[in-house]
């Protein structure tokens, strides 16, 4: 298993074979339910480093099909693909203590839902119960920003310029644009209304963080987290150190403005 703390270059748990774990039983499971631009990334490489599971967003369909092509996806009889996939997964992505850690994009789950079942009504209670009978004793972090215009504009760059993450260079510049804004900022808005509907609806153990928390005390939300999944960790300085670089700068603050000013102009 790769854990690397410190160093020149940020580690972050991916699909290759490096991070996979010793099988283990896996006794409980640490499900990140956010939506994009919520710090979800940062989140997981903390969480990773103190050895709560391996997050990662494991339903992008990218991942799927890298982990996929490692034919370690074994479907038993009448089961599910989806269940396949998850199961197998478990079985090498889980650390030594027992969890399992996923991150996931609402719109990845309710995609996936759709997919599974297309002749069942889509809910939130639908969702919920579908995260639920889909992991070992799911614990969920729900994870969400409060500032949800600098959420969407952060969104729209990243998207737009193909640019997830401050290692990837942008493939295009871009260029203010009201109205893809509006649209990043509904589809955004939306997404955290079904996000926020499954968080009320769960009964299972719950905790809600946000971006800002994570600004504020890094250190101390990744000792929140154990602290929620019953785990004993050792923090220590490296644990902070080269995780991931803020992507929004003063550009983004400028359009946050600027769309404001316009918003209300087209009222």
């Amino acid at each position: 298993m790769a854990i690397l703390v410190g160093g020149n270059t940020v580690d972050r748990p991916r699909t290759s074979e490096e991070y996979d774990c010793k099988p283990v039983p896996c006794t409980k499971s640490c499900i990140i339910f956010t939506n994009a631009r919520t710090g979800s990334s940062w989140l997981s490489i903390g969480l990773y480093r103190v050895g709560l599971g391996v997050p990662m967003e494991y339903f992008h369909k990218r991942y799927i099909q890298q982990i996929k092509n490692r034919n370690i996806v074994r479907k038993n009889h009448d089961e599910e693909l989806l269940s396949a996939y998850i199961r197998s997964v478990t079985n090498i992505r889980t650390t030594p203590n027992g969890v399992f850690g996923v991150k996931i994009h609402t719109n990845q789950w309710v995609d996936l839902c759709l997919v599974n079942d297309p002749n069942q009504k889509q809910t939130p209670s639908y969702y919920r119960k579908q995260l639920e009978n889909a992991f070992v004793h799911p614990h969920f972090i729900f994870l969400y920003r409060k500032d949800i215009l600098s959420q969407a504009i952060s969104l729209y760059i990243a998207q737009e310029s193909q640019s997830w993450s401050s290692e990837v260079p942008a493939k295009k510049s871009i260029e203010y644009d009201f109205a893809k804004i509006k649209l990043y900022l509904d589809a955004t808005m939306k997404n955290i209304k079904i996000c926020r509907s499954i968080h009320q609806v769960t009964t299972f153990p719950k905790l809600s963080m946000t971006y800002e928390d994570l600004e504020a005390d890094y250190y101390g939300s990744i000792q929140k987290v154990a602290s929620f999944l019953n785990e004993d960790i050792i923090l220590t300085e490296d644990i902070g150190r080269n995780t991931c670089e803020k992507q929004g700068n003063q550009r983004n603050e400028e359009w946050k403005d600027r769309f404001l000013s316009d918003l209300k102009k087209n009222k």
